[in-house]
């Protein structure tokens, strides 16, 4: 399931072998770009990233012509695009005492404790984290594995209800930490998901929990899927709009 910015589809990310830098002008505004050339990429993916930059997947052969006049073509959308990631990362907690962090459906204050042993301990709307460094990279890395752990929990419960539900059994369930990805489901049954969900309102990690699981039936976006999603989740459209808006990269 990939995030912002196109159709929810499961695809195979391949590695991009190299790169290059550069800027194009539009509407008097110049905006910087990176383009990855990809092998057996067949077109142009275009993608507001977290450094300010638009980053574009092409075909190994296209040149750099080629794919500064696809960015120009949609300029009106790569502007708008980028004002979201900047208004994105100004959203972002500070990882500071008294900051607010995302919990599903709600909100907690975080709580810095200076102390020998590091803990994470939620206690009512608290996120209490002690520690001896409580400087704001560590206590990102400390916040990072209780997300983690939070997120097995919760999605481990959620898949067997779910499953349940839909009369589906998934094997394996991994917790990952995908960059331009919500969820995905293997042929052989094993679903991966992000535990930046834990970051969203409950209703759209729902939404991806049982996307996963209908392709356990469905390995595919037929018409058949898509029914099969709307038996549990009759808004699906709604709540793929809404998680349209929500980048992983950008929420922690």
């Amino acid at each position: 399931m990939a995030a912002a910015g196109g159709d929810i589809v499961r695809h195979t990310l391949v590695k991009a072998v190299r790169h290059s830098d550069g800027q194009v002008l539009i509407r008097g505004r110049a905006i910087a770009y990176r383009l990855f050339r990809v092998p057996r990429r067949k077109h142009i993916q275009l993608l507001a990233a977290g450094d300010g930059r638009m980053h574009m997947r092409a075909p190994h052969r296209c040149t750099r012509a080629q794919a500064e006049a696809v960015l120009v073509q949609h300029g009106g959308w790569a502007l708008k695009a980028l004002e979201r990631v900047q208004i994105a990362l100004r959203r972002r907690p500070s990882f500071r005492d008294g900051c607010e962090l995302p919990f599903l459906d709600a909100r907690l204050r975080l709580r810095l404790l200076e102390s020998p042993q590091r803990e994470v301990r939620r206690v009512g709307r608290e996120l209490r984290v002690t520690g001896p460094d409580l400087g704001v990279e560590r206590v990102r890395s400390t916040l990072d594995a209780w997300y983690r752990a939070e997120a097995r929990a919760e999605f481990g419960g959620q898949l067997e209800r779910l499953g349940a539900l839909l009369g589906v059994s998934p094997g394996r369930l991994s917790i990952r930490s995908q960059k331009a990805r919500w969820g995905s489901c293997s042929w052989r049954g094993d679903i991966s998901l992000n535990w930046r969900l834990m970051l969203l309102p409950q209703p759209l990690s729902e939404y991806v929990t049982i996307h996963e699981l209908c392709h356990l039936r469905h390995l595919n976006h037929s018409r058949a899927f898509w029914d099969m999603v709307a038996t549990q989740v009759p808004d699906w459209r709604e709540r793929r709009d809404q998680l349209r808006a929500y980048e992983p990269s950008l929420l922690f």
